[in-house]
Order: C-alpha cells, then structure tokens, then sequence
C-alpha cells in the first residue's frame, strides 16, 4: 500500500531527506486505533540485493532509504534523544548520522565495529572493536560522538570460545559501563568465566560484580541505574546456555534477583520507566516481558524472535520475528494487545532501532 503523503513528508523531513518510496505496507499514515505512535523505526533490508538501511514510520508506511545506492550500511542505533544515527558502513566503518541535516562524519577508531551503543546523553558511542593490531582481540572501545577522545574500556581476547566480551550497557550519568566478558586477561582459556564488570569512562577505573562460576551475558543497565539485569547460566545448565534472566545491584551490592528461568531467556531490555523487562527466549520460542522486581512472565508473542526494542514512550515494542525470507518486523503494545507486522516481503527485514521523540 502506498504511503499518503503526509506521512512521507513526515518522515522525509525528520531524516533531512526529500522523496520516499511506495513500498509501506501499513494503512497509509492512519494512526493506530489505541493511541498515537511516538518516532519513527529504522531497519536494515536486503531487498536492495545488499544490506542497507531504511525507515519507516511504526505502522510500516513512509518509507524511505537512507543509504546511498550500492553502499551496504547495517547495525543501526539511535541516540536517546534522537540526535544522531550510528552505523557501520561497508562492514569495516562506522558512520554517524547527524539527523536534523543527513551529514555524515566517520569515527576512525572504531574498526569493524558490533553492539554500537550510544551513552544516555548521546555525547559517546560504544563498540566491540575488531581492531588493534594483527590479531583481532576485540577490545570495547568508547569515542565521542565528534570522533575525538577514544579509549579502550575493556581489553578482549579472542579464545576457542569465540571473542570474550558478551555485551556492555552504559550507565545513567556520571557515565559507566558495565561489560560481560573475562575480565582478567590472564584468564584467556577456553572455559574461562565470563563475569560482570563496571568501568568508569572517565578515569578507567574497573570494578568486578561477579566471581561466582555463573556465565554472565547481555548486561543492561536500568534507566533509573539502580540495577543490572542479565542472562546467565550455570555449569550444570543446557547446552542452550544462557538461562534465565537475572539482576543485581551495580558494583555486586545486595542479592542476586532471579527474574525469569525459562530456558534460553536471554537478552533483557528495560522499558523505558525501568518498570518492566523485555526478553526473548529459544525454548519455548517467543518475546516476554517480567516486572522489573520479578514475577510471572507474560508472553507477547509465540514463534521465532531474533531481537527487540522499546517505543521511546514504553507503549509499544518493535521486534523482528518469522518472515518469508528471513526476519520480519512487527510491533505490539506492551499489554500483548495489537500485533501488527509491518513488513512483508522474500527478504531479510531485521536490525531495528526506534527513534524519538
């Protein structure tokens, strides 16, 4: 269905982008019948033939690309407060997107980079690096939104069991970043522990959460900072490992709450309020969410769910889930009401980010 013309100008002008495509599959720029829906989503596609990225409004129409023809752009993440877009480029480059005017500025030092996070305040970009020197040891590296001041928050190694870092989350200001992975290079073998860690941007001071013999993953800090949800498991788990879904205070302090054990719960995203927690699991297949200081899951959606993100106003989420040639994106409120899926095509739709207001 071809987008109306107010929702193309729409979001033509919040991309500093002129023209757009017919290829929405929503109901044309009509709000949803709940309430009104808050920013706009950026994704990835392979319908282009290469991947590149795209935007769409949350109902699936007004879209437009947002990447030059024949470039292959992928990982998008959008800065809280809507400023800018990062992404890497080409699979080595990492861009920033200034959105008010579409300029582009390349950040030099991060290489190769995955898991892009912007800091609260969007003053800093965050990554897995695959960079420095011959051998790839995929440090985390932090640089400022203007390319200036980089440094290394935690030092990677590439083992047997694949790189050592699982994940990092920023904290509210003053700004920290939490980071599952070894956290004493000496430890580099395979099997070692992957263990929780916080590291003040500012000064590089490190601080160890766990020592336990549990392997820790997928840390998110909650909006409010005053805890850490993360996936983990114990030697004992399945091979599906992690399990369940857990939290803790920042720096180890208080107990260890246990939020979900379904099997293969991983990947917790606060809502926006911090009152709730999304996540996905394998087995069974689908997207939950659990109150904040745990409960009863509730499932959103059955099936196949490679990744989720929330509306910026926590009303609704966006995930990618089953499709005809890979991924597909649909969005839900956050009561499990109003599915709906908003693209539909032979290729692969996934990589999303939901950006403000």
């Amino acid at each position: 269905m071809r987008p109306s013309r107010a929702a193309c100008l729409r979001l033509g002008l919040a991309l500093g982008l002129s023209g757009c495509s017919g290829e929405g599959t929503g109901p044309a720029g009509e709000p949803p019948a709940r309430s009104p829906l808050s920013g706009f989503i950026v994704f990835t596609s392979t319908r282009s033939g290469i991947r590149q990225l795209y935007a769409m409004l949350p109902d699936g129409s007004g879209l437009v690309t947002l990447s030059p023809e024949g470039v292959a752009d992928a990982s998008p993440v959008a800065s809280r407060d809507g400023r800018f877009l990062a992404f890497t480029r080409d699979g080595s480059h990492t861009i920033v997107r200034r959105l008010s005017d579409a300029s582009e500025s390349e950040l030099g030092d991060l290489v190769e980079a995955r898991e892009l996070q912007w800091s609260p305040d969007g003053e800093w970009l965050a990554g897995i690096s695959a960079c420095c020197g011959t051998v790839k040891r995929f440090p985390l590296l932090a640089v400022r939104n203007d390319g200036t001041a980089a440094r290394e928050l935690a030092t990677g190694c590439n083992t047997d069991f694949g790189p050592s870092l699982q994940g990092f989350t920023w904290s509210p200001p003053p700004l920290r970043v939490a980071y599952a992975g070894v956290v004493d290079q000496g430890d580099c073998l395979p099997g070692a522990d992957l263990d929780l860690a916080v590291v003040d941007v500012t000064n590089g001071m490190r601080s160890r959460m766990t020592s336990d013999g549990v392997q820790e993953a997928n840390p998110a800090w909650s909006p409010d900072g005053s805890r850490i949800a993360f996936a983990s498991c114990t030697p004992d788990s399945p091979p599906e490992c992690p399990q369940g879904v857990e939290s803790i205070q920042p720096f180890g302090v208080g107990r260890r709450v246990r939020l979900s054990d379904l099997p293969t719960a991983q990947a917790p995203v606060w809502s926006p309020d911090g009152g709730l927690l999304a996540f996905i699991s394998y087995a069974p297949a689908g997207l939950y969410v659990v109150p904040a200081e745990g409960g009863e899951d509730r499932t959103l959606f059955s099936g196949s769910v490679q990744e989720v993100q929330w509306s910026p106003d926590g009303a609704r989420l966006a995930f990618v889930g089953p499709g005809n040639g890979g991924g597909e994106i649909y969005v839900i409120n956050a009561d499990g009401t109003g599915l709906q899926q908003v693209t539909s095509n032979s290729v692969d739709d996934s990589e999303i980010a939901w950006i403000g207001p």
